[in-house]
């Protein structure tokens, strides 16, 4: 009798102990349909830490510039375009001096990408695209504003806010872009602008060493330090457009971003939208695959 009391206990123990997991069981949605089976959740695969330099060898990017044009004031003087910008995303020192040479700057969000979407489709849009499938090098885009400038008179204020101006004849002013996975920053875009002044007039250079040395024509440059350099998220946009103080005649917005046509003046609207691709180890720089976001 003893015996077959401790079985009889043994076997209650075992009835009422933990289980293990159950296997998944098929659901049906509320509004009904087919059923649906749960699958089982699967750790994520190991990845390359946030910090890792090696995380940006893994990032190929591709940009695609919306360049849009609209009647003068449309959006340096409007409110509420800027609402749906980020201004407090650029460096307050770099976004200050922006601001006196006609540039105002800003991150949209892609929450806010409809609204923009909407001015897309209702004024004249220039679409131009770059990649950069090497990581380990930058993107380069040049953008022409204006072509053939007879004669122009520019001041700009530069690092430590120091006012230069000079006068230009027979040039053409560019926006020299770059953009590269941003360093230590999985899925952002480091995006920089600098705007150039190239003459139409060429001049003899002397290039080489001392042994070898050659002479060429070259078109002159003056490159114009703006601070602008922003790291933009996948699912978000730069944009850059004329500030209030592009309306003086001798500032570098007048000059780069506000045309002045017979008919109207109008001013350019720059939205830069790139997009991160994580290249494969084993061949680094051809992009793989293009992660859903939720902007353009």
């Amino acid at each position: 009798m003893r015996l077959a009391g401790i079985i009889a206990a043994l076997l209650l123990a075992g009835c009422t102990g933990e289980r293990g997991p159950e296997p998944a069981r098929p659901t049906r949605p509320a509004g009904g349909g087919p059923v649906r089976r749960l699958e089982p959740v699967r750790p994520p695969r190991p990845s390359v830490p946030r910090d890792d330099p090696r995380s940006r060898s893994l990032m190929a990017v591709h940009m695609t510039l919306h360049r849009m044009t609209v009647p003068w004031g449309a959006v340096s003087r409007s409110e509420e375009f800027w609402k749906h910008v980020d201004e407090q995303a650029v460096d307050p020192a770099a976004a200050a001096r922006l601001q006196v040479n006609g540039f105002r700057v800003g991150i949209g969000r892609a929450d806010d990408w409809p609204y923009f979407r909407r001015l897309l489709e209702q004024h004249p849009v220039e679409r131009q695209v770059e990649s950069c499938l090497r990581p380990e090098t930058a993107g380069f885009m040049t953008l022409e504003m204006k072509l053939s400038v007879d004669v122009q008179t520019i001041f700009d204020f530069g690092p430590g806010g120091v006012m230069t101006g000079r006068t230009y004849e027979k040039c053409d002013n560019l926006l020299a872009v770059s953009f590269q996975p941003a360093p230590r920053k999985i899925g952002y875009v480091r995006v920089a602008l600098t705007p150039v002044v190239r003459s139409l007039r060429t001049r003899l250079v002397a290039v080489g060493d001392v042994e070898q040395t050659e002479v060429k024509f070259v078109h002159p440059e003056k490159y114009f330090d703006l601070g602008l350099t922003v790291n933009v998220a996948m699912d978000d946009f730069l944009v850059v457009a004329p500030s209030p103080h592009a309306a003086a005649s001798t500032s570098l917005g007048r000059h780069f971003l506000v045309a002045d046509a017979a008919a109207e003046r109008t001013e350019q609207v720059l939205i830069f939208v790139p997009r991160v691709y994580r290249t494969p180890d084993e061949a680094p720089g051809r992009p793989s695959t293009v992660p859903a976001g939720r902007g353009p």
